[in-house]
């Protein structure tokens, strides 16, 4: 049976191997991807103290530069975050100094690479069947990992850390290494498998099993115009304010504005018993009416709350410093776990050919 596992882990390894180097470097990078956009920011640039009122008046500052309709969405400078990020509904990407409002320059291009890297990591450039082939890969990585697990069982007696050192210019130190680092790094390999593929598939089975719009006839009737909606700025600070005032121990991390299409102001706090660090308490005022809806994460079901724990398992971002320690060394560990598993096979081939 184990070379059954064996040959089964050979064909998944060499099929997959290159695809899943390229996910575990690319992961390991985005590991430190705040540490390499807060590189744009001046050595004294610190992060402003919470105050809804410097809140709103910077709110107010940076979207003056902009057009209403032309934002997507603004996370703020809170949970030690020294800049506010701007994203337009085309993807571009604008920071400013979280206490002065001054426009950063993106001079490292790391806020932009960053940004490309975070799309190609999370649905390789395919925003919808990316997302797909990402969650087929998550699962034959878990049957990767199951055959080369139970191919080793065997003879798990002859596991030493010393391997872990071999030189791997030949196959047999080469197959040593690979099968020990691969026994010390199962643990967390398992945990970001199944945390990235958790995340993955929840936009894959939306992209597989949505249906498909109704083919609609031409109609010779002439098109009702929409109506536009229009919003005031000056009833920003009282909006922001009210939802404030709501969730007191809360902090507002992400802000989608009102447009002419949407006569809604979104808002996310993270509450002092989240450690979601974006937060998980959604806040949607009505421009119109006034009338404000909350729905925290105490309101979501069991297995929404444990997929809302996967995002920052997996990037380990907000999490304490020793376990994003040990996500960026196990990104580091599976790419040298790839390429001696390479090693080990084409030296093998070498000495059959």
């Amino acid at each position: 049976m184990a070379a059954i596992w064996r040959k089964l882990h050979k064909i998944l390894g060499l099929t997959l191997g290159a695809l899943l180097l390229i996910m575990c470097f690319s992961g390991g990078v985005l590991v430190f991807k705040n540490n390499l956009i807060s590189l744009n920011l001046n050595a004294d640039t610190v992060a402003p103290s919470y105050n809804m009122d410097n809140i709103s008046q910077g709110l107010r500052d940076i979207i003056s530069k902009h057009d209403l309709d032309d934002i997507y969405y603004i996370k703020s400078p809170t949970q030690g975050r020294r800049y506010w990020l701007l994203v337009t509904k085309d993807e571009h990407m604008h920071m400013y100094d979280g206490s002065t409002g001054a426009p950063i320059a993106d001079k490292f291009y790391t806020l932009a690479a960053m940004h490309w890297l975070t799309h190609f990591h999370a649905e390789l450039l395919l925003p919808n069947s990316g997302t797909t082939i990402l969650t087929i890969l998550g699962v034959l990585t878990l049957v990767l990992m199951l055959a080369g697990f139970f191919s080793w069982w065997p003879g798990r007696k002859g596991f030493k850390l010393q391997h872990l050192w071999a030189t791997p210019s030949r196959r047999g130190p080469a197959l040593r290494q690979h099968r020990a680092l691969a026994i010390i790094c199962i643990p967390l390999l398992l945990l970001s498998v199944v945390t990235g593929g958790g995340m993955t598939v929840q936009s894959a089975i939306r992209f597989l099993f949505q249906p498909a719009p109704p083919a609609q006839l031409a109609s010779v009737e002439p098109p009702i115009a929409h109506h536009l909606h229009t919003f005031d700025i000056s009833r920003l600070d009282s909006m922001l304010q009210k939802a404030q005032q709501a969730l007191p121990n809360s902090e507002i991390t992400l802000i989608g504005l009102p447009s002419s299409e949407r006569n809604q102001m979104r808002m996310r706090f993270r509450a002092t018993d989240e450690w979601h660090v974006n937060g998980k308490t959604n806040v949607t005022i009505d421009t119109e009416t006034g009338e404000m809806k909350i729905k925290g994460i105490k309101d979501a079901s069991a297995g929404r709350k444990i997929l809302n724990t996967f995002y920052p398992l997996h990037s380990s971002y907000g999490l304490p410093s020793l376990y994003k320690a040990f996500i960026a060394l196990t990104g580091i560990l599976s790419v040298w776990l790839a390429i001696i598993g390479y090693i080990a096979w084409f030296k093998k081939r070498k000495q059959t050919a």
